[in-house]
């Protein structure tokens, strides 16, 4: 079974009550994430969990992308995103709801 190497797709089920980091998986380093709202509820999105002030709302069935500038790191690849790195957080306005992140390299 062949793998990606450019995307990868990570679903989240997330609640009412808790703010759940979106974060970058193991070994995957990336140059975009992007938040999929695949639920009917509307998703609540801070860059900082603790801070009303950092918070959107996702609508149903709506993708947000994340993109950030990057100098050219040592590594040569310039990755915006690095494994373990936490994107946004999120929390649903029903009493669960699933999301996806996507993230893609170059």
């Amino acid at each position: 079974m062949a793998v990606s190497r450019i995307l990868k797709y990570k679903k989240f089920t997330i609640d009412n009550v808790t703010w759940t980091p979106l974060d970058i998986p193991a070994g995957f380093n990336c140059h975009y994430a992007f938040v999929f709202n695949t639920d009917s509820a509307n998703i609540l999105l801070r860059s900082d969990a603790g801070d009303s002030n950092t918070e959107i709302t996702l609508p149903s069935t709506i993708q947000n992308t994340v993109q950030s500038t990057y100098d050219l790191p040592k590594d040569g690849y310039g990755w915006r995103f690095f494994a373990g790195d936490t994107v946004l957080s999120a929390q649903s306005t029903n009493p669960t709801a699933t999301i996806v992140l996507m993230m893609q390299r170059n």
